[in-house]
């Protein structure tokens, strides 16, 4: 196992207790990753990322191809702390409050993608804690499908951010997690865009006269 160590950044998870701040590494074994997000004894899951190809054709001046799998380079990763069945339009809150930590330019190796969160503190009733995913190429461009309703508040910084379907809780004083499989987050990737022809016409105006017209008598 190899250890790499990736840029990141840590928020405080919304606890009874209050929880120091801490830098976190990322532990990466072939195509999956080790996350250890705190130093005392918690609950481990882990989170599995589907990178989906685009596959609709719209209409622009420019062309471009549906984005792949193979395009993506690496990804951004958020855990964030959300209440069970989350139906907002802010995942990060505000001031990104709701954001437990995160890890940026997380190598892809493959078609998919995991990570386990090791030692997750528990989470009072009723949050749980999800997955918010971004997806760039070699160059930084974001590659996610925006979802069908905008992100607002302080999730509009990553207006195209892919968020798990449900999340996972913690119980305060056991450590259970509510369910032992793996978190899933669809990754849809952009469509291909279809291009436009442009083309001009000349419209010529109808002649208002009648030609003349000849009678034979016989």
């Amino acid at each position: 196992m190899k250890r790499l160590l990736l840029s990141l950044f840590s928020a405080s998870l919304v606890f009874a207790c209050s929880q120091p701040t801490q830098t976190i590494n990322l532990e990466q074994n072939d195509t999956s990753y080790i996350a250890q997000v705190s130093n005392t004894k918690g609950a481990d899951f882990s989170v599995k990322l589907n990178f989906n190809s685009g596959f609709k054709v719209k209409v622009s001046s420019n062309g471009t191809v549906a984005k792949q799998p193979t395009d993506i380079s690496k990804v951004d990763v958020y855990l964030l702390n959300l209440p069970t069945g989350f139906t907002g339009t802010d995942p990060f809150g505000i001031a990104n409050a709701n954001i437990v930590t995160s890890f940026t330019d997380v190598a892809k190796t493959g078609s998919s993608l995991s990570i386990t969160f090791k030692n997750v503190p528990g989470l009072a009733n009723p949050n749980q804690y999800w997955v918010g995913v971004i997806a760039k190429d070699s160059s930084n461009m974001v590659l996610n499908k925006a979802p069908s309703t905008a992100w607002t508040g302080g999730t509009t910084s990553t207006p195209a951010l892919s968020l798990s379907s449900g999340g996972i809780g913690v119980d305060t004083t056991t450590l259970a997690v509510s369910s032992t499989s793996d978190i899933s987050v669809n990754v849809p990737l952009l469509d291909a865009v279809g291009a436009t022809v442009g083309a001009s016409a000349t419209v010529t105006g109808g002649s208002s006269t009648l030609p003349n017209t000849s009678i034979t008598i016989q």
